[in-house]
């Protein structure tokens, strides 16, 4: 009876529990400024530009995130 109600709280549960502190601070960042690069958002937010490259890609993975455009001045789309 109550599967659909369930399966969409536990789903916005799962997902963020799955975050990281940093991919989560990522995703909050790019929800503010979508237009940021891997290298600006490496200088924010003080973490190595390797990393927050890994971190991208991560979240691509999950598709919590993608790219619209050209890396160089394209933008962040935030999907979850």
């Amino acid at each position: 009876v109550n599967d659909g109600v369930n399966d969409g709280v536990n789903d916005g549960v799962n997902e963020s529990a799955t975050l990281s502190i940093r991919q989560s601070l990522i995703l909050r960042t790019l929800r503010q400024t979508p237009k940021h690069t891997a290298k600006s958002l490496s200088e924010t937010l003080s973490i190595a530009l390797r990393t927050v490259e890994r971190e991208l890609s991560v979240l691509k993975e999950k598709q919590f995130v993608k790219r619209s455009g050209s890396d160089k001045t394209g933008t962040w789309i935030v999907l979850k």
